[in-house]
C-alpha cells in the first residue's frame, strides 16, 4: 500500500517496535506521533518527517531497550555448562579424546608451516611502494614458423630507451648493467663480489630504498659514484660512515668509486639482491654506447619500468608490436615484431611464477599445491573427529533426550556440539604452536628460509589462529551439531537406541575419502621419486662424473695451452678444456646463421645457439662425434672455420642423415666456414626441455669457463694443487669450483623438495588416518563385543574373526582406491608435462600404492580386532 504522505514515515515505528520494551514503547510512540503533529502543523511536511526520524532514533536508549539481561546470563551459563560438558567427557574418554587431539594436532601443525611457508612465498617484492605498478621486461623470440624459440629476462641496451620514448604511460625506467665478479679494495680489505650493478638513478623512482646515509636524488648522477648496502659499508668500513669513502674496484681493469649513499639490505623477501649499485653514467664513460644500436640481441641488461596510476599494461602490450616494427628492419625477412616481443611481467609475479615460456615447473605451482596438500591433510584430521564424534555420540542419545526434555531446542544441542569440537580445536592448536616452534627450525633449513612464529609481530598470523579455531571446530564439530540436534525425544529417551544407519554410511563415506587423499599422496610420492630416480639416472649424452668447473680469466684464455699444460702435469688431472658454457648451463647465446651453397644463401629459420669450445671439449665430456671430424688443433681463421652440429640440428636444416650435412658451407654470426663435424644428441639443458639444435666453434675469443676430469683418488690434494694454479693466474679472486655431478642434480633442487615435503606429508596423512581408523575400529568393536563373544562361543576360530572385521573395512578401502588411482593419475600427468622426458604412471606404482596402504590398514584393524578375537567370551557375556 502507498504511504499517504501527510503520516508519519513507517520504518522508523517498526524499528522502534524491534528494539523498544513493550513497557515503553506506547508511551514513546504516543509522545513521538504528538511532537509529529505539532511540526507538521509549523514546519511542514518534510521537516516534521526528518524530525520525526531523528527522535525516533532518540528514543533509542538502553532505558528503553528490551531486557535481556537475564537472557545473557543463561546463555552464559549455558555455555559454561557446555564447556563442562566437553572437558568432562574428554576426562572420560581420554582414548577417544586422545585420538581426536592428535589428529586435529598434527593437522593444524600442518598447516599452519604451510601458512607460514605461503605468506612468505606470497611477500617478495611487495616492500616497494606501488609494486603493482612496477614490470620487467621480458623478451620472447620465436623462429620463423612463429614457435617460440627462447625467452630472456634481460633486454637488449635499447628497449629501455625505446618505450621510456615513445610511451608516456610509463614514468619510469630503469637499466641494469651486471659487473662480472670484480675485486674490491679498502685500506687491507678485498674482497671478489658477486652482485655489483651499474644503474641509471631513475632506479630510486622505481624501486623504493630507505637511505641510512647520503640522498637518492644525488646519489648515483656522476660517474663512479656508488651506493652500497648496511651490511656491505659495515663489511668494509665497520663503525666509521661509508659516505664520501672511495673503493677501488678491479675488474682487469681498476676504478676508483666514491660512495654516495648507503641504503638498508635488500629484504629476503626480493627476487634480486645487490650490494652495490654503481652509476650508470661509469658505463657511459667507460663504453661507447652510441656504437650499440641494435634492438636486437645481445640481451644483457636487466630492465624495470612503473607505469603511471591507473595504466592497463594489457593496453600497452598492444601497442608492441607497431613499436618494434617502426625501429627493428626486418629480420631474417620477416617483420621484426614476427620473430620478437617485449612483453611486462609484473614485479611481485617475478618470484612466484619465474621467466615466462622457459622450462621448468614455477614455484606457484608448488604453492598451490603444498597449500592443497596441507588442507587435506588437516581435512583428514577433521574427518577423524567426525567418525569418532559421531560413534561415541550415539552413546548420549539420553543426554541429548534430557536436554531437549528440559527445553533445549534443535540450536542449543548444536552450540553444545559445536562448542565441544571448538574445544578440542583449541587444545589441539596450542599442542600444534608448541609442535610448529620445535619443527620451525628444521623447516627453515629444509627450506633455507627465516620463517618465524611471532604472534606479537605477525598480526595476519595471530588473525589466522583465531580463524583456524573456528574454521576447523566448526567444520569438525558441522556434522555431529546437525545431524545430533535432530533427534526426536521420544526416540532418544525410549531405549537409548536409534537407527544409526544413515549415520554409519556417513562415517564409511567419510572413511573412503580420507583413504582417498591418502593413497592419492602415496601414490604421488611415489611418481616423484620414480621421477627423480629416472632424472638422475638418465644419461644425459655426457659424462659428469669427477668433473669440475671453474671460471677462468683473460689470463688463462689467452695462454691457454700453458695453462692446460700446467693443469695436466699432475698425474690426478686426466684432461682439461676451456668454452663459453658447459652442460647444465643454458643455451643462451646465439648469433644468426645461413646455409651458403655458391651464390644461394638460405637463412637459417630457428634458433641456433653456440658452444665456443677448444679441441677437448668433446673429449673430455665422452660426447660422441657421429661423423666428421673434432674441432682442429690451432684456432682457425674466422673465413675458414671448423662449425660442429648436433643431429637436432642437422634435422632442423633439412638432412635426413648426419653424413649429408659434412662438407657444407655456412655462415655464423660474423664466421664462416664449412661443417666439418656432427656429434650425437646430448642433454646440454635440464630434461624439462627437449633437446636443442647447437652449434661448436673455436675462436680467439675468450672462452671462460675451465673444464677438469680429475682422478677419484686423492681428490683434496688435486683442488688444492688446482687452486694453486688459479691463484698463480688471478691472485686476486677466490677460487670458487664446483662438481659437475652437483650443478646436475641442482637443476631438480624443486623436485627433490617436492618429494621430500610429499613424504612428510604422506607420513602425517597416513598417520592421522591410521589413528582415526584405530579410534573407529576400536569403538566398532566394542559395540560388537558380545556378537564377538557368540561367535568365539560357537566355535569361530581367531583367524575367522579377524577376517570378519577386516572384510568391511577392506571393501571401503578398495572402494577408496578405485577413486583414488584416476585421480592421481590424472593429477600427475599435468606435473609430469612439465619435464620434455619422464617416466609414464604404470601398473608398478599403482600397484606399490595399493599394497602399502592396504598393508598399513590391515595391521592398524587387527591390531584392535586381535584383542577381542582372544579376549575371554564370559567378559563381554557376563552381563547378559
Amino acid at each position: 500500500m502507498k504511504e499517504n504522505w501527510s503520516n508519519p514515515p513507517q520504518w522508523p515505528q517498526r524499528l522502534l517496535r524491534k528494539w523498544c520494551s513493550d513497557k515503553h514503547f506506547d508511551i514513546l510512540l504516543g509522545d513521538l506521533l504528538e511532537l509529529y503533529e505539532y511540526r507538521l502543523a509549523k514546519k511542514g511536511k518534510l521537516k516534521a518527517k526528518l524530525h520525526f526520524i531523528k527522535d525516533t532514533f532518540d528514543m533509542l536508549r538502553p532505558f528503553a531497550f528490551r531486557k535481556r539481561k537475564k537472557q545473557q546470563l543463561n546463555q552464559t551459563d549455558m555455555f559454561k555448562n557446555y564447556f563442562k560438558i566437553s572437558f568432562r567427557n574428554m576426562r572420560r574418554h581420554k582414548v577417544y579424546a586422545s585420538i581426536n587431539i592428535a589428529g586435529l594436532s598434527v593437522g593444524i601443525t600442518c598447516f599452519l608451516l604451510i601458512f607460514l611457508y605461503v605468506q612468505d612465498e606470497l611477500s617478495y617484492d611487495r616492500y616497494h611502494n606501488e609494486a603493482k605498478d612496477i614490470y620487467r621486461i621480458v623478451v620472447p623470440n620465436y623462429d620463423a614458423d612463429g614457435e617460440l624459440s627462447r625467452v630472456f629476462s634481460y633486454a637488449s641496451l635499447r628497449h629501455g630507451e625505446l618505450l621510456r620514448n615513445d610511451f608516456p604511460q610509463i614514468e619510469s625506467v630503469v637499466r641494469f648493467n651486471p659487473f662480472n665478479f670484480p675485486i674490491i679494495k679498502y685500506q687491507d680489505k678485498q674482497f671478489e663480489e658477486a652482485f655489483f650493478n651499474l644503474v641509471e638513478p631513475s632506479i630510486f623512482d622505481v624501486f623504493t630504498f630507505n637511505f641510512i646515509e647520503g640522498e637518492a636524488k644525488d646519489a648515483l648522477v656522476d660517474p663512479f659514484s656508488v651506493v652500497i648496502t648496511q651490511s656491505t659499508a659495515e663489511k668494509y668500513f665497520g663503525t666509521e660512515k661509508a659516505l664520501g669513502k672511495t673503493l677501488n674496484v678491479l675488474d682487469g681493469r681498476e676504478f676508483l668509486f666514491k660512495v654516495t649513499g648507503v641504503i638498508e639490505d635488500f629484504p629476503e623477501q626480493s627476487h634480486m639482491s645487490y650490494n652495490f649499485l654503481g652509476s650508470w653514467a661509469t658505463f657511459e664513460s667507460t663504453v661507447d654506447l652510441s656504437t650499440r644500436t641494435s634492438y636486437y640481441g645481445n640481451y644483457n641488461y636487466p630492465t624495470y619500468l612503473k607505469v603511471k596510476n591507473g595504466v592497463n599494461i594489457e593496453v600497452l602490450s598492444e601497442q608492441i608490436p607497431a613499436l618494434l616494427d617502426k625501429y627493428i628492419d626486418n629480420i631474417q625477412g620477416d617483420k621484426a615484431s614476427s620473430r620478437l616481443g617485449l612483453t611486462f611481467q609484473r614485479l611481485t609475479d617475478i618470484h612466484l611464477k619465474g621467466t615466462p615460456g622457459t622450462s621448468g615447473t614455477p614455484r606457484e605451482f608448488y604453492l598451490y599445491l603444498f597449500s592443497a596438500v596441507g588442507f587435506l591433510v588437516l581435512l583428514i584430521g577433521c574427518i577423524n573427529y567426525m567418525n569418532l564424534a559421531t560413534a561415541k555420540y550415539a552413546n548420549r542419545l539420553k543426554e541429548i533426550g534430557v536436554r531437549k526434555v528440559m527445553g533445549a531446542g534443535s540450536s542449543s544441542i548444536s552450540q553444545q556440539f559445536l562448542v565441544e569440537s571448538i574445544s578440542y580445536t583449541t587444545i589441539a592448536l596450542i599442542l600444534s604452536i608448541g609442535l610448529a616452534y620445535l619443527l620451525l627450525p628444521t623447516l627453515n633449513t629444509f627450506t633455507e628460509k627465516s620463517l618465524s612464529l611471532e604472534l606479537a609481530t605477525n598480526l595476519s598470523l595471530y588473525l589466522f589462529l583465531i580463524g583456524l579455531v573456528f574454521f576447523v571446530g566448526l567444520l569438525a564439530g558441522s556434522y555431529p551439531a546437525f545431524f545430533m540436534s535432530r533427534f526426536k525425544t521420544v526416540s532418544a529417551l525410549k531405549n537409548g537406541k536409534l537407527n544409526i544407519k544413515n549415520r554409519s554410511f556417513f562415517r564409511m563415506g567419510m572413511v573412503i575419502f580420507q583413504f582417498v587423499i591418502t593413497i592419492s599422496l602415496v601414490i604421488g610420492v611415489i611418481v616423484v621419486d620414480r621421477q627423480l630416480s629416472f632424472i638422475r639416472n638418465q644419461y644425459p649424452g655426457f659424462e659428469r662424473k669427477q668433473v669440475i668447473t671453474f671460471s677462468g680469466n683473460a689470463a688463462m684464455n689467452n695462454q691457454s695451452d700453458i695453462f692446460k699444460t700446467r693443469l695436466l702435469n699432475n698425474p690426478k688431472i686426466q684432461q682439461s678444456a676451456m668454452s663459453t658454457r658447459v652442460p647444465t648451463g643454458r643455451l643462451a647465446d646465439s648469433m644468426d646463421a645461413t646455409l651458403l651453397d655458391g651464390e644461394l644463401e638460405t637463412n637459417v629459420d630457428f634458433r641456433l645457439p653456440f658452444i665456443r669450445a677448444d679441441r677437448d671439449f668433446l673429449k673430455l665430456y665422452e660426447i660422441d662425434l657421429i661423423t666428421g671430424e673434432n674441432l682442429p688443433d690451432k684456432i682457425p681463421a674466422n673465413d675458414n672455420q671448423s662449425f660442429i652440429l648436433n643431429e637436432t640440428a642437422v634435422m632442423k636444416l633439412g638432412w635426413t642423415n648426419p653424413e649429408e650435412a659434412i662438407g657444407k658451407r655456412m655462415r655464423y654470426g660474423f664466421l664462416t666456414g664449412f661443417i666439418k663435424g656432427v656429434v650425437k644428441d646430448f642433454h646440454f639443458e635440464s630434461l624439462h626441455s627437449s633437446i636443442q639444435p647447437m652449434i661448436f666453434y673455436n675462436t680467439t675469443r675468450a672462452k671462460r669457463i675451465v673444464s677438469v676430469k680429475i682422478s677419484p683418488t686423492d681428490m683434496p690434494e688435486t683442488l688444492t694443487y688446482l687452486e694453486d694454479i688459479f691463484k698463480e693466474y688471478s691472485p686476486d679472486r677466490s677460487f670458487d669450483a664446483s662438481f659437475l655431478d652437483d650443478d646436475f642434480n641442482r637443476q631438480y633442487e624443486d623436485e627433490k623438495q617436492l618429494s621430500d615435503i610429499s613424504k612428510i606429508f604422506s607420513v602425517l596423512a597416513i598417520f592421522i588416518a591410521c589413528i582415526g581408523l584405530l579410534g573407529l575400529v576400536s569403538f566398532t568393536l566394542e559395540q560388537k563385543a558380545k556378537e564377538i563373544s557368540v561367535r568365539k562361543v560357537l566355535g569361530a576360530s581367531v583367524t575367522g574373526i579377524l577376517l570378519l572385521v577386516n572384510r568391511s573395512y577392506a571393501v571401503l578401502i578398495l572402494i577408496a582406491f578405485a577413486i583414488a588411482v584416476p585421480l592421481s593419475i590424472y593429477a600427475l600427468d599435468g606435473w609430469l608435462s612439465s619435464f620434455a622426458y619422464h617416466i609414464s604412471i604404470g601398473v608398478g606404482i599403482i600397484s606399490v600404492a595399493g599394497i602399502m596402504t592396504a598393508t598399513l590398514a590391515v595391521i592398524t584393524i587387527c591390531s584392535q580386532a586381535i584383542r577381542f578375537a582372544t579376549a575371554n567370551p564370559v567378559k563381554w557375556l557376563r552381563n547378559e
